[in-house]
């Protein structure tokens, strides 16, 4: 089960509010629910990106998210999926700003 989003915002903490609020929608409102297991590595993940950029008022921080999850099924258990394999890809990067279209 795989996910992908990304976005730009103005600011290194805007995206970091960002990333995790499209993290959960990943998870929220049973989309993907397994994926709140990899939910806190993906989130610190893109955090860690977002930090390392220069802190430059003049850009605006776009940031991309990816990841994919694998598990064993549990049919007596459907909500317990015991993790096979995870994958987390992450980038930041600062970008002129972006101007909302008219």
């Amino acid at each position: 089960m795989s996910y992908s989003f990304s976005f730009v915002v103005p600011t290194k903490a805007q995206a970091k509010v960002r990333a995790a609020l499209e993290m959960a929608k990943v998870v929220d409102g049973n989309v993907q629910p397994q994926h709140a297991q990899d939910m806190p590595a993906a989130i610190a993940a893109a955090h860690a990106m977002i930090d390392l950029l220069a802190d430059d008022q003049t850009k605006h921080v776009a940031v991309s998210v990816s990841g994919w999850i694998q598990w064993q099924w549990v049919q007596d258990n459907p909500a317990f999926v015991p993790l096979t394999g995870t994958n987390v890809s992450v980038s930041a990067s600062l970008v002129a700003p972006v101007t909302p279209a008219e």
